[in-house]
């Protein structure tokens, strides 16, 4: 879809480069200006994006701080468990 805005904009511009109604910097200068102007487009594209992601994380995740320990952080040594000390390490 972009390629072929500026495939028109060559094409149209070429003509009327031909014709003497614009030269070749308006009609460059009119593609610059149409690259710039996308590019900003797409990185606004690109930040609504990370924010709806931003939102959508906070509410899955918004209520995990409220709760008091992970599973994981709560799982326990068993007691018949021997620790390792460094003089039961022998070579």
């Amino acid at each position: 879809m972009i390629n072929l805005a500026i495939i028109a904009v060559l094409r149209v511009g070429g003509g009327q480069v031909y014709k003497g109604i614009l030269t070749q910097g308006q009609v460059l200068a009119l593609y610059n200006y149409m690259s710039q102007i996308l590019v900003e487009l797409i990185k606004m594209a690109n930040l609504i994006l990370s924010m709806t992601k931003a939102v959508a994380s906070a509410k899955r995740g918004g209520d995990s701080g409220a709760r008091e320990q992970s599973s994981m952080c709560r799982r326990k040594i068993p007691k018949n468990r021997r620790l390792l000390r460094p003089s039961s390490l022998t070579a």
